[in-house]
């Protein structure tokens, strides 16, 4: 979660060459306070749906439930000025060997927080404003009975602090996942897979706007050609065998490809370059190898396979001229037509 409007050309040039959000306080510090100046113009839209989200009197809304949460952000932003990141300690000596000593304290990396449901966007506020200040980032999970509060938060970022890089890579690692990400398992464990082309993918939107859930319109599955369903009569039906593991990581690379190559283009378009399409693919990448680690620990399956049919559907992808594997390894061969 990162929050930043360019409001100048000189600003812009900063933003383009600052270092990443773990090391660089000032910009943390700029994304942070934008963040609070926004939701504190936006408490009175907050208001009513902290009252009708937890049943709380709206004279709490004008303490601890919300507005005082906004105004304690503060304390942590300036802190960040405040904190002493690194510090010099006296130089040692041992043997007759001078030492120089520094303490570099550095963020922790990815910070889950798990919220209850009783004081919602207080507690929200108060796990990740400290957590972003470190210099980490956070995946925030809030009780399912309030979820209104964070997803608040979390459109507010993205619409008035202008975070198009932020909600472009959410947005592309959901796309990722609806397509990539939740077929590879069952190709891992089983051998098989369903077609995830884009007109096979059946998508519902919430209220929210968000992806809800993902179905498929044809269930025919493609398997390997020793699946025990093709030898049932019954179960034959809905499965159809392919040559070989080749043929089937092939075939997946590629309906996956022409589901993804639109709307990475199309929402790199949108987000006016924040993000690339090829770290929109890359992301892709992350998804089939998280996949092909997890699966084996969960099913107690075999992990040769899994790495096995991971790294082929890995290889369609490069060899469809794709950045799965990160820009760096794209060496030049020969382009599997697709």
């Amino acid at each position: 979660m990162s929050c930043w409007r360019a409001d100048s050309t000189w600003e812009r040039e900063e933003l383009a060459s600052a270092p990443d959000w773990a090391t660089n306080a000032a910009f943390r510090k700029r994304c942070l306070q934008q963040l609070k100046d926004a939701l504190d113009k936006e408490k009175e839209t907050l208001r009513p749906q902290l009252v009708a989200e937890v049943g709380t009197p709206i004279m709490l809304t004008y303490a601890v439930q919300q507005d005082t949460c906004i105004e304690d952000m503060q304390w942590e932003i300036d802190l960040i000025d405040r904190y002493e990141w690194e510090q010099e300690l006296p130089v040692h000596e041992f043997m007759g060997m001078r030492s120089s000593r520094k303490v570099v304290r550095e963020p922790i990396g990815v910070v889950g927080a798990i919220t209850p449901w009783n004081f919602p966007f207080m507690l929200n506020l108060s796990k990740i404003t400290p957590a972003l200040a470190a210099g980490n980032t956070v995946v925030l999970k809030p009780a399912p009975d309030t979820p209104w509060s964070a997803t608040f938060i979390g459109r507010v970022a993205a619409e008035q602090t202008d975070s198009r890089a932020a909600v472009a890579q959410q947005l592309a690692a959901t796309l990722a996942h609806v397509v990539v990400g939740r077929v590879v398992p069952l190709l891992m464990l089983e051998g098989r897979a369903w077609d995830t082309g884009q007109e096979n993918l059946w998508v519902h939107v919430d209220s929210e706007g968000a992806i809800d859930w993902v179905g498929v319109i044809d269930p025919l599955l493609r398997a390997l050609p020793g699946d025990p369903a093709l030898q049932d009569r019954v179960t034959a039906a809905g499965i159809v065998a392919l040559p070989s593991e080749a043929a089937l990581t092939t075939w997946v690379a590629h309906r996956s490809h022409r589901a993804l190559e639109p709307l990475f283009v199309r929402l790199a378009d949108i987000c006016t370059g924040a993000m690339s399409v090829a770290s929109m693919w890359h992301l892709v990448g992350a998804a089939v190898v998280s996949a092909a680690t997890q699966v084996p620990l969960l099913a107690g399956s075999s992990e040769l396979t899994s790495m096995r049919r991971a790294q082929a559907v890995l290889d369609a992808l490069v060899g469809f001229g794709l950045p799965v594997r990160g820009t760096a390894r794209m060496t030049a061969r020969k382009a599997l037509l697709n």
